[in-house]
C-alpha cells in the first residue's frame, strides 16, 4: 500500500518537471499531480489495508452488475431516443464514478 511519504515524492518530482515540458505535457503532468493530492488527501484518513481492499471488491462488483444488466434495463425503453444506448445507459447508472474511484484503490494498493 502507498504512503503519504511515498506520493509526496512523486508529487515534488512531478512538479520539478512541469517546468521543463512543452504545454500539453504539462497538462498531462497538473492532472497526475492532481491525482496524486486527491489520492494524499484519501491516505490521510488513514484507511486500512482491508478497507481499501473490500471498497475494490465492492467497486469491481458494482462495475460487473452494470455491465451485465444492460440487456435488461434496454427492455421497455425507447432506445431512438438515445444517441448512444450504452453510453447513456453508463451515465445513468454512473459508471464513470465506479470506474475512477476503482483506479484510485488500485493505485493505493499498488
Amino acid at each position: 500500500m502507498k504512503t503519504v511519504a511515498e506520493i509526496d515524492k512523486e508529487i515534488t518530482d512531478l512538479i520539478k518537471l512541469v517546468e521543463k515540458k512543452d504545454r500539453k505535457e504539462q497538462l498531462k503532468v497538473q492532472n497526475k499531480i492532481s491525482f496524486l493530492r486527491k489520492a494524499k488527501l484519501y491516505l490521510e484518513s488513514n484507511p486500512r489495508l482491508e478497507f481499501i481492499q473490500s471498497q475494490k471488491e465492492d467497486c469491481l462488483k458494482h462495475i460487473k452488475s452494470i455491465e451485465t444488466n444492460f440487456e435488461l434495463w434496454k427492455i421497455g425503453r425507447c432506445l431512438s431516443t438515445y444517441k448512444d444506448v450504452y453510453a447513456s445507459y453508463c451515465s445513468q447508472m454512473d459508471m464513470g464514478n465506479y470506474k475512477s474511484q476503482l483506479k484510485y484503490l488500485e493505485y493505493l494498493l499498488a
